[in-house]
């Protein structure tokens, strides 16, 4: 579970990583993107035989977790380059003006505030449940 837990942080930053990207993308993105994923793909076969036979279906996220990894750092990194290249007409752009922009947007911080709030009370709740469940184990646990 610990595993797929980390694959799933990893899913995700790849997936805003892969976005940002595909949305700044001219041909030489689009490229340099699809290259990427054809290695990509030849490294995940080659870490999925490796890491089944040595740690069975775990290995088989871990492999995953990792060839996400890959992908949103290499779409980071093709992101970032492109925001510090002027665009034709001359736009140019900061990854910070972007961040900036959208850390300031009411919604953002309306989900952000819910997103904590939300949180708070899902862990609450799950303490409850798990002291009526197990309450040898969140003794244990406690003391």
């Amino acid at each position: 579970m610990r595993a797929y837990c980390i694959c799933l942080l990893f899913m995700a930053l790849n997936g805003i990583a892969e976005a940002f990207a595909y949305g700044l993308a001219n041909r030489k993105v689009l490229n340099s993107l699809q290259n990427l994923l054809i290695a990509n793909s030849v490294l995940y076969l080659a870490l999925v035989a490796l890491l089944y036979n040595s740690m069975g279906v775990t290995g088989l996220i871990w492999a995953n977790a990792i060839n996400m990894a890959i992908r949103g750092i290499w779409s980071l990194k093709i992101s970032l380059d492109s925001l510090n290249d002027p665009s034709p007409d001359g736009f140019h752009t900061s990854l910070f003006k972007i961040l900036a922009g959208v850390a300031t947007h009411k919604v953002f911080i309306a989900l952000t505030c819910l997103g904590i709030f939300g949180t708070a009370i899902a862990t609450k709740l799950l303490t409850i449940m798990n002291a009526r469940l197990y309450p040898s184990y969140v003794d244990f646990v406690v003391q």
